[in-house]
């Protein structure tokens, strides 16, 4: 297809009016006369023999003959003067025109000489010109249709037409194509944390007798190491594949769960954490995404590790959105924004729970249907001001209940529900080692159902974030026979609508006066961008330094798992926090948690007490 004209070649519109039709076909006549005497004179000088002595075909007498229609005269009823003198080419041979006549010729084509004018030249009758910027609509629905395929090309109307692509650092490596279509980014991310402890008495009885389960010690560990690779595709494609290579599994007690874990007995694993395909911009339904992906649990749940504000996240995460499967889980979830600059945002899905961090499930239950609303009732950009209402609700199944009967008549139950809490402060990477504050043990129940609301704010260099969760469970048992955590409540108890819940809320302040950024996309905390990175360099002028962003902030957490006799405990903590930002994509996070856990089990022994946790790490994420 033709280009479109651009400023480069511009194009003088005009078109032939006034001229009755009866004469129209007068003007064809016309025009076929001059052409068949153009094409005389061109045979004149190309044919062998015939050159332009010959009498017969000599152009002058042909020049003569044609003076009077260039001078004023007309033809079937046409002034002249709306034709352009005409220049008789001489070829000397067959052979192809010289560069400057070749070029002369494509300027020809490219003009319409016949109606155009010279410049300063009233136009002759007949012949109106159009208003400067204003261009002829075509006609017909035919000549839309030519005008608009001479106009749009053949690459503008192909997605993938450019796959060719280019490197750049965009908060880490990433390679695109010109018009964006195509993207891959390659990263990762590792946490290396360090950190150490004190209680009281009562936390440090043995589990059985009340005690904390696993028995607080310090550690220094990889608490992250993940790698992934994530982009889009052929513009409406996108994908995700992220592995954590930073997991420990309890191998040495899967016949046996009433073993406790032993550092000896536990393997590292690596397991998937994000692996999805996504179709955008489709209509009424706007994204859908496919596989291992974040549950619709709430905002400091569905933040991403490498922006929460403290080096773990609050007890309501870990004891209700984020349980046993890294929080990810399998599943399909459909999600769009609206309103202006995408301010308000739906999600819908529905997720396999499956209780495990492979993304794999064996059972026909353990379904969960999520949805999620939220919104942006301040949204002021240019001051770097906002506020997030959001709102979570959950149905969720249990997996089967695990209830066996042996030859004696002996009912044995391992449980199909669970609410526990590590600490803000973990003693270890993910896995059995790590201490649990509060715990139910195992519940034998058919559903729950979850709901969260979700609060945070950024007013220049404060951030405020809060939630509230809650869970009811109609009808749980607790376990039928003794275990491991003998004690940590009564034996085959049954209750109606179980009820836990919890909160928390935090303050952040950027001593350096950063604000927070938002991810409207996906409704949650972006990444912390400092000011100035931090550097220290030798110059002539002496050393220079930057510090980078520095912010400090304290939160508040509660967590009760106390109703009906089955008690998994009351936490409350109190975590203070310091993060020096080297650059968006480093920082050094220091972070001192107490946290007072009440807890008496059902035997009587009381394993309440403070706990001191004191922990640093190094964020790094490409």
């Amino acid at each position: 297809m033709s280009p479109a004209p651009t400023a480069d070649y511009p194009v003088a519109r005009a078109r032939v009016t006034g001229l009755p039709p009866t004469r129209r076909p007068a003007t064809a006549v016309a025009t076929v006369v001059l052409g068949l005497v153009g094409f005389t004179a061109l045979a004149a000088d190309a044919l062998p023999g015939i050159g332009p002595a010959d009498p017969l075909l000599a152009t002058a007498p042909l020049e003569q003959a044609l003076r009077p229609v260039a001078t004023g005269a007309s033809i079937a009823g046409i002034p002249t003067d709306a034709f352009k003198p005409i220049e008789l080419a001489r070829f000397q041979s067959l052979d192809q025109p010289t560069e400057a006549e070749e070029l002369q010729l494509g300027e020809s084509q490219l003009t319409d000489d016949a109606l155009n004018t010279e410049p300063g030249q009233e136009p002759s009758e007949g012949v109106e010109l159009l208003p400067e910027g204003v261009v002829e609509q075509p006609e017909t629905e035919d000549e839309e249709l030519a005008e608009g395929e001479s106009q749009i090309s053949d690459d503008a109307l192909t997605v993938g037409g450019d796959v060719s692509l280019k490197a750049e650092w965009n908060n880490g490596l990433e390679f695109y194509s010109p018009n964006r279509e195509f993207r891959v980014h390659v990263g990762g991310r590792a946490q290396f944390d360090t950190t150490s402890f004190t209680a009281g008495p009562g936390p440090n009885q043995p589990p059985a007798q009340g005690g904390v389960n696993q028995r607080l010690a310090g550690a220094t560990n990889f608490r992250r190491g993940r790698f992934r690779v994530d982009g889009q595709m052929y513009e409406n494609f996108e994908w995700l594949t992220e592995f954590d290579f930073i997991n420990q599994l309890q191998v040495n007690s899967l016949a046996n769960p009433s073993l406790i874990p032993q550092e000896q007995g536990v393997a590292p694993n690596p397991a998937p954490t994000e692996v999805w395909f996504a179709i955008t911009k489709l209509p009424y339904v706007g994204n859908v995404v496919v596989g291992n992906q974040n549950t619709l649990t709430g905002l400091e749940h569905i933040t991403s590790d490498r922006f929460v504000n403290f080096m773990e996240r609050s007890f309501n995460a870990d004891a209700f959105t984020m349980p046993f499967n890294n929080a990810y889980a399998p599943g399909i979830m459909f999600f769009d924004n609206w309103g202006d600059n995408d301010r308000y945002r739906w999600a819908v899905g529905t997720f396999k729970d499956d209780f495990n961090i492979f993304g794999f499930s064996d059972t026909a239950a353990a379904n969960s249907i999520q949805s999620r609303i939220t919104g942006l009732v301040v949204d002021e950009p240019e001051e770097n001001r906002w506020t997030h209402l959001g709102f979570c609700a959950v149905y969720q199944q249990t997996p089967q209940p695990q209830i066996s009967e042996n030859a004696q008549g002996v009912v044995t139950q391992r449980g199909s529900l669970r609410y526990r809490a590590r600490g803000n402060i973990r003693n270890g990477p993910p896995g059995p080692l790590n201490s649990i504050y509060a715990d139910t043990g195992l519940l034998d129940a058919s559903y729950q159902t979850l709901l969260t609301a979700e609060y945070a704010s950024n007013w220049g260099p404060l951030q405020m974030q809060a939630e509230w969760t809650m869970t009811l469970v109609p009808r749980a048992r607790s376990i039928l026979t003794a275990s491991g955590s003998a004690g940590q409540q009564p034996i085959n108890t049954e209750v109606n609508n179980l009820f836990y819940q919890g909160a928390y809320c935090e303050v952040m302040y950027a001593l350096t006066g950063e604000g927070r950024s938002y991810n409207r996309k996906q409704a949650t905390l972006d990444r912390f961008v400092p000011r100035n990175n931090f550097f220290r360099v030798n110059t002539p002028e002496g050393v220079r330094t930057s510090e980078g962003g520095v912010q400090i902030g304290a939160r508040y957490d509660w967590l009760c798992l106390n109703n009906q006799g089955i008690n998994g405990g009351v936490l409350n903590g109190v975590t203070l926090g310091a993060n020096w930002f080297l650059n968006p994509n480093a920082r050094v996070a220091l972070n001192y948690d107490f946290t007072y856990r009440n807890f008496i089990n059902s035997l009587g022994d009381n394993g309440s007490g403070g706990i001191n946790g004191f922990g640093a790490r190094l964020f790094y994420d490409f």
